[in-house]
């Protein structure tokens, strides 16, 4: 093999090795953001519930002093 050759073979080996190293780091980056999208969507929910369960603790408590007053 000439030295053009080897010089050139040298040159694509860590060329190849940096494509493949970044191409694995994008699916990475692309697996984290589906990820945290779902994350997302998940605590939205849990926000939801959270503001559910607090109106319905409102009202057990207006309850609670509505038949605590006594009825006369």
């Amino acid at each position: 093999m000439s030295l053009r050759g080897k010089l050139i073979l040298s040159g694509l080996v860590p060329f190849f090795c940096f494509l493949a190293l970044g191409g694995l780091k994008i699916q990475n980056s692309y697996n984290d953001y589906v990820q945290s999208q779902s994350f997302e969507s998940k605590f939205s929910i849990i926000n939801l519930t959270s503001l559910v369960v607090h109106e319905t603790q409102k009202e057990r408590g207006k309850t609670a002093g509505y038949l605590g007053g006594g009825i006369s």
